[in-house]
C-alpha cells in the first residue's frame, strides 16, 4: 500500500481529495495581480480509492448551510467549502487560482475587475450558473457578510453583468486584498432559487463537488457524497467526506491514534500533545496547514482509505 501525506488547509479538505480546497490564508498572493488564467493544472493522484469514505475531525460544530452567515471559520470553511463553489480560490501554493472565473483583469487604477466565467456549471438541481448568479451571489454576500470574517465585499460599489459569462465588479477604492476576499467566502455561489430564500440555511443550494446528505447530518457528523456530475471531474477524489466534531484537542489526536479519523487540525495549545504522538507512532505525520498558526496530524494510510 503505497504512502501519502494530506494537507488540510485551516479545517478545509485536503488537495488530494479535494483539489478545489481553497484555504483560508491572509498570506495569499493574487490580491494586486491585475490578470488571471485558468492555465494551473491539477496535481495528478492514482493513490486514492474513489470508493472511498474519508473521516476527518474539526474542533467546531457546523452552522448550517449558509455561507454568509457563519461566524466562526473552524465551522464553516471544512463543512461549506465542499458544498459551494467560489469565483476563485486559494491553491495550495498560496495563490489566487481560477475556479468559476476563468480569467480575470484589473484596470491600472485598480477600480474595476472584470471576470470572464465558466459556462459550464450547474448547480445540483441542474439550474445554470452564469453571470447574473454571480451578480446575486455576490450582492448577497456583500449584504450579510459580517464584517469580522474579513471576506465582505465593502469596496464593490456596483456589479454589472457584460454579457452571460461576464461580469465587472466596480471599486469606490481600490482593495489590494480583493481577490483574497474573493477565494474565501466572498464569492460563494449560491443557486439562484435559494437567494431570496430563509430555507438555506437547513437546505443547502450550491453547485460544489459535494452534496450534504442533510439526513445524516446533525452537530456531531455532517456527511457528504460525491457529486458525480460535478464540472471538474479531477476534483472529489473519495466517495463520501465525513466530518465530525471534536470540540477537545486532545480527544481528536487520540482519535487520529485509534484510527476513528484519518485527520484532525491541531491549534498551538496541542502542538506538543501532537509532537508526542507521532514520535510514539511513526505512521503518524504533522503538516503545515494554511495557517501559520496552525497544524494538522494526519495518519497517512488512514487518510488513504477510511471505511465506514
Amino acid at each position: 500500500m503505497k504512502r501519502f501525506g494530506m494537507i488540510l488547509m485551516l479545517g478545509c479538505l485536503s488537495a488530494t481529495v479535494l483539489f478545489a480546497c481553497g484555504g483560508d490564508s491572509d498570506d495569499a498572493s493574487g490580491g494586486n495581480s491585475n490578470e488571471g488564467t485558468a492555465e494551473s493544472e491539477a496535481p495528478e493522484s492514482d493513490e486514492l480509492d474513489r470508493n472511498a469514505v474519508l473521516r476527518i475531525a474539526t474542533s467546531a460544530a457546523y452552522q448550517g448551510w449558509d455561507p454568509h452567515v457563519g461566524t466562526s471559520p473552524n465551522a464553516t470553511i471544512p463543512h461549506l467549502t465542499p458544498v459551494y463553489d467560489r469565483l476563485v480560490r486559494i491553491g495550495g501554493d498560496g495563490l489566487i487560482e481560477p475556479m468559476l472565473a476563468t480569467s480575470w483583469e484589473f484596470t491600472p487604477d485598480q477600480l474595476e475587475l472584470t471576470m470572464e466565467l465558466r459556462t459550464d456549471v450547474r448547480f445540483w438541481d441542474g439550474t445554470p450558473f452564469d453571470a447574473e448568479v454571480a451578480k446575486l451571489s455576490l450582492e448577497r454576500g456583500k449584504r450579510l457578510l459580517a464584517q469580522s470574517t474579513g471576506d465582505r465585499l465593502d469596496a464593490v460599489e456596483t456589479i454589472e453583468v457584460i454579457d452571460p459569462a461576464t461580469i465587472k465588479l466596480i471599486f469606490s477604492t481600490p482593495d489590494p486584498q480583493a481577490l483574497v476576499r474573493m477565494a474565501k467566502f466572498g464569492s460563494v455561489m449560491i443557486n439562484p432559487k435559494s437567494v431570496g430564500s430563509d430555507d438555506i440555511s437547513t437546505t443547502p443550494a450550491g453547485s460544489g463537488p459535494y452534496i450534504p446528505v442533510v439526513e445524516e447530518s446533525d452537530e456531531n457528523v455532517v456527511v457528504l457524497e460525491r457529486n458525480e456530475d460535478y464540472w471538474d471531474p479531477d476534483v472529489a477524489k473519495v466517495a463520501r467526506l465525513e466530518i465530525v466534531t471534536i470540540a477537545d484537542e486532545v480527544t481528536r489526536i487520540n482519535a487520529i491514534r485509534t484510527g476513528e479519523v484519518a485527520m484532525a487540525p491541531i491549534t498551538p495549545t496541542g502542538f506538543l500533545d501532537a509532537q508526542d504522538a507521532v514520535s510514539s507512532d511513526p505512521e503518524l505525520e504533522l503538516t503545515p496547514s494554511g495557517r501559520s498558526s496552525s497544524t494538522t496530524l494526519v495518519h497517512p494510510r488512514n487518510s488513504r482509505l477510511v471505511l465506514a
